[in-house]
């Protein structure tokens, strides 16, 4: 049965701040390729899993779900994303229900948004988005749209801040 283990958040005074309902809890954390180095924000990434509908069209009987806060629980999303696709310095790119994409900063507030219909990197659907297809690299996210038999790659970079997208 899934989910074997679920975690609770507490101060670190020990208070009990939420029941153990989350699947993992991570510190936001991301490799910079040019940096070279990796990089973190003050920011939890919460993942929890609720039971799926009846007829779901994923064989698991679980549905996760992910949700933002800060470190010091002064700000949180809600369990309102079906994927944190990447981070960066400037925020975490998620996938919302609806296969749209938005862009939050580390105090919760969105950056800029592509709808469904209008996400502008080629070759990317929304259920089967592959994250290491984004790299961050300072104020971008360098995306890999194709790759061919040699190893040869497209490539488009997002502008984190904007998302104006370029290549």
């Amino acid at each position: 049965p899934y989910p074997t283990y679920l975690y609770g958040l507490a101060t670190r005074e020990g208070e009990i701040v939420t029941d153990p309902v989350y699947l993992s809890v991570e510190g936001s954390r991301w490799f910079d390729s040019c940096a070279g180095a990796y990089m973190g924000a003050r920011a939890l990434i919460l993942q929890s899993a609720s039971p799926r509908a009846h007829g779901a069209e994923y064989s698991s009987g679980f549905e996760e779900r992910y949700g933002i806060c800060a470190a010091d629980g002064s700000w949180y999303t809600g369990q309102r994303f079906r994927a944190v696709i990447t981070q960066c310095a400037a925020g975490a790119l998620c996938l919302e229900d609806t296969g749209g994409v938005v862009m939050l900063d580390y105090s919760g507030a969105e950056l800029w948004r592509w709808s469904a219909e209008d996400i502008p990197l080629r070759n990317f659907e929304a259920n089967i988005y592959i994250s290491s297809y984004f790299e961050c690299c300072g104020d971008y996210l360098r995306y890999t749209a194709s790759r061919d038999s040699e190893g040869n790659e497209e490539l488009q970079y997002v502008d984190t801040r904007s998302g104006a997208v370029y290549g």
